[in-house]
C-alpha cells in the first residue's frame, strides 16, 4: 500500500532494555550478578492460582500501586508504606485467601530469581524498586522513607 510506514518493534523500541540498575529508584541486598535485579523491568507471569482462579501477575498489579511480592513467611507486620498505596501479594503452596498466589509451574520464582525468603517490591510503573532476598523489610521500608 502506498505511503503506508512498515516500524520493526523490537526491545529497543519498546524500551524492553531499559533498567534503573544502580540509581536512588532500586534498591536491594540481591548479588549483583543475579539475572533479576531492583531496577530490572518486571516480566509477567501467566497462570498464578489464587483463591478464586488462575489469574496473570500483571492483571493482579493494576491500578497504580506498589505491589509486593513475598516469597517467604506471612508478615505478621506490614511494612511502612504510607502514604503509599500498598498491595502485598504472598506466595504460598495454596491460595486460600485474596492476598495469596501459588505458583504451581514455577515460573514465579524461576523469572524472579526467588528464594524462600525473598520480598520484592514492583513500583505502580511495572520496574522492580526493591529487592531483599534475605526477607529484610527494613530494605523495602527504608525504600519508601526514600521517596517521602
Amino acid at each position: 500500500m502506498e505511503g503506508r510506514i512498515n516500524i520493526q518493534r523490537d526491545e529497543s523500541t519498546i524500551q524492553l532494555h531499559i533498567n534503573y540498575r544502580g540509581s536512588v529508584l532500586a534498591r536491594g541486598d540481591r548479588d549483583e550478578s543475579a539475572r533479576m535485579r531492583a531496577g530490572d523491568r518486571a516480566p509477567d507471569v501467566a497462570h498464578l492460582m489464587t483463591a478464586g482462579g488462575s489469574r496473570r501477575l500483571f492483571d493482579m498489579m493494576r491500578g497504580g500501586r506498589f505491589t509486593l511480592l513475598n516469597f517467604g513467611p506471612r508478615l505478621d507486620e506490614a511494612v511502612e508504606a504510607a502514604p503509599f498505596d500498598l498491595r502485598t501479594l504472598n506466595v504460598v503452596d495454596w491460595p486460600k485467601l485474596s492476598d495469596e498466589i501459588a505458583d504451581r509451574e514455577g515460573d514465579l520464582v524461576r523469572l524472579y530469581g526467588a528464594t524462600d525468603r525473598t520480598l520484592l517490591l514492583v513500583r505502580p510503573d511495572g520496574y522492580v524498586a526493591a529487592i531483599s532476598d534475605g526477607g529484610d523489610r527494613s530494605v523495602i521500608s527504608d525504600y519508601f522513607a526514600a521517596l517521602r
